[in-house]
């Protein structure tokens, strides 16, 4: 269903909720999942890995922070005496946490609104246009998955075996539980008011673009958080400036470019699997929680066979109360571990979603390659907008599984950077990269008879991209140069070697669409024969005048084969009857044929 529709703002607000219950839009598990799920448990294990030294005296104070575990008859025990990790990016995280425990709840965390810095403008400049994509705000869990961990204290409960503290955090629970009945996946009350802040402080910063009479082309994933996002936002915006001319479109049409599927690959998904478990147990050591809540015995071991499991769990319980602070009283749950377990729960819940969807340095081509036609949405609107003069602003409500790889497409220092999965908590932590209302804009500036500027701002903070040269001092690029980043097969090179398109089919039934495409364009077919694994072929400065010099079959480092295609731009002597770059990505698409960036073996 697409509604493109100018709605009556009196009736926005239910038209879009009567929207999200009545598409017949793609299922919301059909794409990728916002909190990627924890490890899968392993029957019977327990593991202890001890990553802090609890008797160092010399602990920083931040390490131990005011928060404290509850003492097996109610009361509240002394603060447990904890270490810093040994690296000073450990002590930064957690003082981070000591001054906002909340924190590590990563991408459940509520957004946080830091007063707004701007660098001036090169002389005679003025904004007139921006390009947004927003997460949608706070939100309840997706689904009752979230409190496994009640089950489990329940059950322990009703055998006998929970412990006084045990009831005590089993009762702080139950109002959590009860809130999400009816409400699973929709938007809080702070994540409303989270949309409606963004939007004031956007028309504050930035008054001359909203000016009486301009339009507002307003996109949504069909999910009803994302709808109540919108209408939050764009009724604030209404509300300031009545004049301007809103419209709205959602539906399956536009999922493709708010929410498109990652690169279908059998090796991610395992090596997924494995890194989730691995980098849970590497950080965190479940032995004092569970102490602090089960009685020693046969049944409660029954009950709770894998206590990593349940701690971590219990952290994803309690961190559902983030995005409820409007509809639940009371000061959270993250008190049940020690600032040095909260700090280990944290780190390890950010690399899990760094691996799932942003620019990791495993398998970080396969969450980029989603981003690329939201990327060509941005760039084929932004150019419209400098055509036309007419629109003011096109804003797009999705996912952090949609906002996050167009992060690492695009390059953006620190959020955007190439890293291993299990060190990227300490350049991009998620409850800074990624909280709920995230958000991107790029700011375009214009002056008469001058070249059209950009900046882009993530999450309101001026970022810088890189491998982008800067106009001028400040944050401001030149268009023409963002808009290659965006339109580049492959955006912004992944960090690890040569930008390389490759476009990949898993066996056996991608092997026909790629016999057609080599067919199509390819030189022959001896090239069949499989180099080894790893191996790419580099695709120098692929512009939009690049052009195909040859295709040949390449073995990907999940054991899929795929087409190698070699770039070169038209002004460096290419063939004139080599197919244009773009042609060959359209036939690929049409074939079903995945496109995504690769690099050389590291």
């Amino acid at each position: 269903m697409t509604d493109r529709s100018a709605l009556p703002f009196a009736a926005l607000s239910a038209a879009v909720f009567a929207a999200s219950c009545a598409t017949r839009g793609v299922p919301e598990a059909a794409f990728p999942e916002e909190d990627p799920p924890v490890f899968e448990a392993v029957p019977g294990a327990s593991v202890r890995v001890d990553v802090f030294d609890a008797g160092d005296p010399a602990a920083a104070p931040a390490a131990r922070a005011a928060v404290s575990a509850r003492a097996p008859d109610g009361e509240r025990a002394a603060p447990a005496r904890e270490a810093v990790a040994e690296d000073p990016a450990a002590a930064a995280f957690a003082a981070d946490l000591a001054a906002d425990p909340g924190r590590a709840a990563g991408l459940f965390h509520r957004y946080e609104f830091d007063p707004i810095r701007d660098a001036p403008p090169p002389e005679g400049y003025a904004p007139f246009y921006v390009s947004h994509y927003g997460r949608h705000g706070s939100r309840y869990q997706i689904d009752k998955r979230s409190f496994a961990a009640v089950e489990v204290l329940q059950a322990a409960k009703d055998a006998g075996v929970l412990t006084a503290a045990g009831e005590d955090l089993l009762e702080r629970l139950r109002p959590i539980v009860a809130e999400h009945e009816g409400m699973y996946g929709q938007l809080s009350l702070l994540g409303a008011e989270e949309h409606k802040r963004l939007a004031r402080r956007m028309h504050a910063r930035f008054p001359g673009v909203f000016a009486a009479g301009r339009r507002v082309r307003c996109q949504s994933s069909t999910i009803q958080r994302c709808l109540a996002s919108m209408a939050n936002f764009t009724c604030t915006l209404k509300g300031l400036q009545p004049n301007l001319d809103f419209s709205f479109a959602t539906g399956d049409r536009y999922m493709a470019t708010i929410l498109h599927p990652y690169l279908p690959s059998e090796a991610r998904k395992k090596w997924l699997s494995g890194f989730d478990r691995d980098v849970v147990a590497s950080n965190v050591s479940p032995d004092r929680v569970a102490a602090l809540v089960f009685a020693d015995g046969p049944a409660a071991r029954e009950i709770a066979p894998d206590p990593l499991r349940f701690v971590f769990d219990l952290f994803a319980a309690a961190s559902s109360f983030e995005s409820l602070t409007l509809e639940l009283d009371g000061a959270g749950l993250f008190d049940v571990f020690t600032p040095g377990e909260l700090a280990a729960l944290g780190r390890a819940r950010s690399c899990i979603h760094y691996a799932h969807m942003a620019n990791a340095a495993e398998y970080g081509h396969c969450a980029a390659w989603s981003a690329h036609d939201l990327a060509l949405d941005i760039a084929r609107r932004a150019d419209g907008a400098i055509a036309s003069g007419g629109v003011c602003a096109d804003l797009r409500f999705g996912h952090d599984s949609g906002l996050r790889p167009l992060v690492g497409l695009l390059g953006l220092e620190g959020a955007g950077a190439c890293s291993p999965s299990a060190e990227s908590w300490k350049t991009c932590p998620t409850w800074k990269g990624m909280p709920m209302a995230s958000n991107l804009q790029i700011v375009f500036y214009r002056k008469p008879g001058a070249e059209v500027l950009a900046k882009v701002l993530y999450n309101e903070k001026e970022t810088a991209v890189d491998g982008l040269v800067p106009a001028s001092p400040g944050p401001y690029y030149r268009w023409s140069d963002l808009k290659r980043r965006l339109e580049a097969p492959g955006g912004a090179p992944t960090g690890r070697g040569t930008l390389t398109l490759f476009v990949a089919a898993p066996e056996p039934d991608g092997r026909a669409a790629l016999d057609a495409l080599f067919g199509k364009y390819g030189a022959g077919a001896a090239a069949f024969d499989p180099p080894a694994p790893d191996e790419t072929v580099s695709l120098p400065e692929a512009g939009p005048g690049a052009v195909v010099d040859r295709l040949r079959i390449v073995a990907a480092r999940d054991g899929s084969l795929g087409l190698a295609v070699d770039g070169a731009s038209a002004s460096a002597g290419a063939s004139g009857e080599a197919p244009p770059l773009e042609t060959v990505l359209l036939e690929a698409r049409r074939l079903g044929v995945a496109v995504a960036v690769r690099d050389p073996a590291p």
